[in-house]
């Protein structure tokens, strides 16, 4: 069929057109899509070919934050167990959601204020609202603040109520054998010295005496059985709690004049904090007839006796990320919950947090988070989902609270030992991630020429060390830092 001047005349501009388009992607310099340097992948290749890293399997994706350039990819879409590498979501979140001067509440509260004669009849409750940083100093204030109100006894109990985050107190998909580590402390609303207590074990004068125990700090309500005897010549004394208990177990032997300690998940945080509550208003002169104990709080208790205020989430975020704080995370995710859709759950909090996800554009349909601090060996993520947030919070106006909270190479958090006497010295704020068979390093790093870029680093089923996966990553941001 023959075409007509007019059809040719129509379809001149498009042919312009497109050779223009097929021109500006084939002749342009590198940018969004366009295939990687291939020096700088092929650097990469070297180093993920290191024998501790043989039979593993590793995604990792490297961007401009500018304007996204693809600097090196390698299973960028694999789904992989991120571990400590879930925080940098978490507290995405909660700085989008909450918003960084976001500060959570704990409030004494009681049926009625004090008579005239300074006594409150009924019960006190110390009621969380999900702070996880609360100290007896913090407790002794909040003591402090009812002395000032006149209190001068209570005829009832002290009860704590962690309530405002109900249900499971641990992660899905923790597994039992380290429910009683520090870092696995329960979650729940009411927390007191990160639901952790310090026992030590104190050899006695000689052989065959009993060994001391201690708890820090000092409370009556945790059980503990000791059989541990001083003698031997070297220390094999065994400190541990069962998973489903909350008594303290001291076994083995211990020298003449050695001492060791460990901390421990407690069983009940939220009856400790009862107990360490009674202990500060007992210290501060108020006395307490009644005993220590958890509860949810009656309804009828309106009268606040006193107020506690955590510091403000920027700040927050910073005792997160840095020292990589589970219980911390998990209460972040549970807070937006408890926020956003009135219950303080993991579900809850998670669902808000997949909502802001998908307004940012971030594809997260790979994704799968089963916690909030990446313990859970059921949470998986793609190297291209972590720097995709990484870049949506680059945009931020409040990037920088983000940017600040995370560990610096060689200067702090779990990056203080990392990478030193290298060009990634504090020019890589990041996130490790370890649980057993996997590291993972994601963060941002800054070139010579003051360029921002954005990676990550997922290391799975490593034959090696962590030590030694760590190594690699090291040697990863270090040439890119060098390089770009």
């Amino acid at each position: 069929m023959q075409t007509s001047p007019h059809h040719a005349r129509a379809r001149f501009p498009f042919l312009i057109t497109l050779v223009l388009f097929v021109a500006a992607v084939f002749l342009a310099p590198n940018s969004a899509g366009a295939q990687p340097r291939p020096e700088i992948g092929a650097a990469i290749d070297k180093f993920l070919a290191a024998p501790a890293l043989e039979g593993g399997l590793t995604g990792v994706l490297v961007e401009r934050v500018s304007d996204g350039e693809l600097v090196y990819e390698h299973n960028a879409d694999t789904r992989l167990m991120p571990a400590s590498n879930r925080k940098l979501f978490s507290t995405a979140s909660g700085l989008a959601i909450l918003g960084k001067d976001y500060r959570f509440q704990t409030r004494v509260l009681s049926m009625a204020p004090a008579d005239a004669q300074g006594a409150i009849t009924g019960d006190v409750i110390l009621k969380g609202e999900g702070d996880s940083t609360i100290m007896p100093t913090d407790l002794d204030e909040m003591a402090e603040q009812l002395w000032a109100k006149g209190v001068r006894s209570i005829r009832g109990n002290i009860v704590g109520d962690g309530n405002a985050f109900p249900g499971q107190p641990y992660g899905a998909g923790w597994g039992w054998d380290y429910l009683s580590d520090d870092y696995a402390a329960q979650i729940w609303g009411l927390e007191v010295n990160r639901g952790v207590i310090t026992v030590r074990a104190k050899a006695g004068a000689a052989d065959g005496d009993p060994v001391t125990v201690s708890l820090d700090p000092p409370v009556t309500k945790i059980p503990m059985v000791s059989s541990a005897r001083t003698g031997g010549k070297e220390a094999d004394c065994l400190i541990t709690r069962d998973w489903n208990s909350s008594v303290i177990l001291i076994s083995g032997h211990l020298p003449v004049g050695q001492t060791t300690q460990i901390d421990i998940a407690v069983g009940d945080p939220v009856t400790l904090a009862a107990e360490l509550f009674r202990a500060a208003l007992v210290k501060r002169g108020i006395d307490v007839q009644g005993i220590a104990y958890s509860a949810v709080t009656p309804v009828a208790a309106e009268t606040v006796l006193a107020t506690h205020h955590s510091v403000p989430l920027d700040q927050y975020l910073k005792l997160t990320n840095k020292p990589s704080d589970n219980l911390l995370a998990e209460s972040i995710i549970r807070e937006i919950g408890r926020v956003k859709a009135g219950k303080g759950t993991y579900e809850a909090g998670y669902t808000e947090e997949q909502k802001w996800w998908l307004a940012e554009g971030i594809d997260t349909h790979l994704v799968q988070l089963a916690d909030g601090s990446g313990v859970s060996r059921r949470d998986y993520v793609t190297a291209r989902a972590v720097v995709a947030l990484l870049r949506v919070m680059a945009k931020r106006s409040d990037f920088p609270v983000y940017y600040d909270s995370l560990p610096i190479a060689g200067v702090d958090g779990t990056l203080r030992k990392r990478m030193k006497g290298t060009t990634a010295e504090k020019n890589v704020h990041a996130k490790t991630g370890t649980v057993g068979e996997v590291s993972c390093l994601s963060g941002y790093l800054t070139t010579k020429d003051n360029t921002l870029y954005t990676f990550s680093i997922l290391m799975n089923h490593i034959p090696g060390s962590a030590s030694q996966a760590q190594g690699v990553q090291n040697l990863i941001v270090a040439y890119l830092t060098d390089h770009l």
